[in-house]
């Protein structure tokens, strides 16, 4: 992941450029049901309210 983040292609996304860009866990951001989306609304609230 290091060597995508230090990539040209990767530092030239609007997102990153504007700082919009959050990590999160793939654990649940990778599954589906109730428990998981719960917890992504969760992930997606915690990074718009900083």
């Amino acid at each position: 992941m290091e060597e995508f983040q230090q990539s040209a292609l990767w530092r030239n996304l609007p997102a990153v450029q504007a700082g919009q860009v959050f990590k999160v866990p793939s654990n649940y951001w990778m599954a589906s049901g109730a428990i998981a989306n719960t917890k992504k609304i969760d992930d997606v609230l915690q990074a718009i309210v900083k």
